[in-house]
């Protein structure tokens, strides 16, 4: 579907789709200067925090095991595994 509509979607706050409030910018060391980076992120699924923080390996696993499935796709490299919240 188009990036329009998808993006509808993600407003909705589905259980396992939806806009994460809290993965809103990173930053960067550069040359040792600092950037800031700001972006919009999409929950793909939605877990139980306390049960998921001892899984922090897996989230690894799961991230570098995504981003080699969907390698053709470049945006596969922005993928985050992360607890939130």
């Amino acid at each position: 579907m188009p990036n329009s509509e998808w993006l509808q979607l993600a407003k909705k706050k589905q259980e396992a789709f939806q806009f994460d409030e809290y993965g809103m910018c990173d930053y960067l060391e550069v040359n040792h200067s600092e950037i800031s980076i700001y972006y919009d992120c999409i929950l793909l699924s939605l877990e139980g925090k306390i049960m998921m923080e001892v899984f922090g390996r897996q989230f690894k696993f799961f991230k570098y095991t995504m981003m080699q499935t969907f390698k053709q796709f470049s945006i596969s490299g922005a993928l985050r595994v992360y607890i939130t919240g």
